[in-house]
């Protein structure tokens, strides 16, 4: 199963708050997802297009014959089996009968059928699509046919055996042919629908196309919103990244539908944003942890599978890295793991033999936490209030901070009473720090917090130098530091 079928992608951008929103209000067996796009979709039409500002949108709208898992490994999607000849020439697959069209309402149209997949191929020529050279010279007599060499499809090596059954027949043995078949253009579409829409298949309308994914567009609006409505619940909601300016959705999230519809949501950095106002305003659990193109890497490193396993509930301990990344690096394919840099080696702040903090954790970003404090969206006093019993745990980091801001930011926050009922901190590594007087990290803070004599870990697992925890802000947890290592355990 693909990762944005089992969580829902957020784009991080102002409009974003509505995604919040809609997945708040939904009703009870039917919940929505609201994705920001920095380029406007020109049409809906997946076969023809392989651009991903179509993508983005259909391929969670429409299955096609196999998908990778978590893994990359092809899997099983709308074909629930298939053969390959002993010359590598001829792929047949056997479909599931239990898959159907959807209309944009909701309404079941049909069933799915192999015929689709047919469809689906000389819908490629007849669109000129800009993904029929991944298949032109692979499927038998299909050249010809898209050079108008021949005018009978039925030439092409695309057969419907009966309902159920679609085989395809190559030109030469392709070990990779399957992988093709997650592209849009071997997707399945209803020959009646597609003659009934004419031009208008797939022109920006949900009613354009039909459905047999996961999810319904609900509606599209150029430069503003697109929601899609899921069959089940959303569980999570992943950030992608973080944006400078995320404070501008602030004033358009709607806080009682999330405080009355909790969902997981996760991100770090800017992200802090949503997170802090989530956790010490609505009183509900979010994750301060990586976004979802971290799932991308092939094969999946220990920190993501744990930040899966945090969120099923799985995984409810996590010890140290033995790596991180020292700085930050450029992805090529976005499959690479992360890099090992350096030695993780925690840091108790007085040279403790060993640390044990438990309590509330609450925290983020301290770059974002200097403007969220004293706004409205600021509900900390209500939170380490209600959690007094419990002790609160200071989970921070920092992405872009000198000695001075670090220690004027740490010093407002002190004397607004924010650490009044702490029973330690732990600060993760920061990205980029500065310092006029040659003071070190830990010096900068110590010269703050030294005097509320609670335990202080730095340069743990969490924040911007990677690999790191999946922190579930607002739980109780607890937090051990010895001989240079971690562990996060969640009560």
């Amino acid at each position: 199963m693909k990762v944005n079928k089992r969580f829902v992608l957020a784009g991080v951008s102002l409009a974003s708050a509505l995604l919040l929103t809609a997945c708040g209000g939904g009703s009870s067996n039917q919940s929505t997802y609201s994705y920001i796009y920095s380029t406007d979709p020109n049409t809906l039409d997946y076969i023809a297009s392989t651009r991903t500002t179509t993508s983005d949108i259909t391929s969670n709208l429409v299955d096609g014959l196999l998908e990778n898992d978590k893994y990359g490994n092809l899997i099983p999607s709308l074909a629930e089996d298939w053969t390959v000849s002993e010359d590598g020439l001829v792929y047949t697959y056997k479909l599931r009968k239990d898959a159907k069209w959807y209309t944009s309402e909701g309404e079941e149209y049909g069933a799915v059928t192999a015929h689709d997949f047919v469809t689906g191929v000389k819908h490629a020529v007849e669109s000129k699509s800009e993904g029929l050279f991944l298949i032109q010279n692979s499927i038998k007599g299909l050249d010809a046919y898209a050079k108008g060499e021949t005018t009978d499809f039925k030439t092409v090596g695309v057969k419907a055996l009966d309902d159920y059954t679609v085989q395809y027949t190559l030109e030469r043995p392709e070990s990779f042919w399957n992988s093709k078949t997650t592209s849009g253009v071997l997707f399945p579409v209803n020959a009646a629908f597609l003659e009934s829409q004419g031009k208008d298949f797939g022109s920006l309308k949900p009613s354009s196309i039909l459905y047999n994914g996961p999810y319904y567009l609900k509606n599209l609006t150029s430069k503003s919103q697109i929601e899609l409505v899921k069959n089940k619940d959303v569980s999570c909601i992943f950030s992608v990244a973080g944006g400078d300016y995320l404070m501008e959705m602030l004033e358009y999230v709607d806080f009682e539908s999330i405080k009355n519809n909790p969902k997981w949501f996760q991100g770090f950095s800017d992200n802090t944003t949503l997170i802090y106002p989530i956790v010490t305003k609505c009183d509900v659990a979010a994750v301060y942890g990586c976004h979802i193109s971290d799932f991308g890497m092939k094969p999946w490193q220990k920190p993501v599978e744990n930040a899966l396993g945090v969120l099923e509930g799985t995984v409810k301990k996590q010890e140290s890295f033995d790596f991180y990344e020292s700085d930050r690096h450029e992805y090529v394919t976005g499959f690479e793991g992360y890099c090992n840099d350096e030695k993780v080696n925690w840091v108790n702040g007085r040279g403790e033999e060993k640390i044990e903090i438990s309590g509330r954790l609450v925290g983020g970003c301290l770059d974002v936490l200097a403007f969220l404090i004293g706004t409205k969206y600021d509900g900390t006093e209500q939170f380490i209030e209600k959690y007094k019993d419990d002790g609160i745990v200071w989970v921070l980091e920092s992405f872009n901070m000198e000695d001075v801001v670090l220690i004027t930011h740490l010093w407002q926050m002190k004397e607004k009473g924010y650490f009044k009922n702490a029973t330690g901190f732990v600060f993760g590594r920061p990205l980029m720090y500065n310092t006029w007087i040659e003071q070190p990290y830990k010096d900068a803070v110590m010269s703050v917090l030294g005097d509320l004599n609670v335990p202080i870990i730095f340069d743990s697992d969490i924040g911007h130098k990677g690999p790191q925890f999946s922190v579930i802000m607002g739980a109780k947890a607890k937090v051990t530091s010895k001989n240079g290592k971690g562990v996060l355990e969640y009560a």
